[in-house]
């Protein structure tokens, strides 16, 4: 199963060629929003996509419940 072109476009330009949101909104000429949710769903995906693969691996590579996650918080 492949990420669709949508979806896979934003990861690649974030986490391999290192851009920001709003430059990848700016050179995919979309909103900055619809960046964020495409990321969101992009990740969904590649997690669904992955989970089957991981469920028999080492620790190390277990999937990660994001709801057993420490809360961050973020003070100014």
């Amino acid at each position: 199963m492949q990420l669709p072109e949508i979806y896979r476009a934003v990861v690649v330009l974030r986490h391999y060629e290192d851009m920001k949101l709003s430059k990848i909104a700016e050179v995919l000429e979309i909103p900055e929003g619809t960046v964020n949710s495409r990321m969101a769903e992009a990740l969904v995906r590649l997690s669904r996509m992955l989970e089957p693969k991981l469920k028999g691996a080492p620790a190390q590579f277990a999937p990660i419940n994001p709801l057993n996650m420490p809360k961050e918080s973020f003070v100014l």
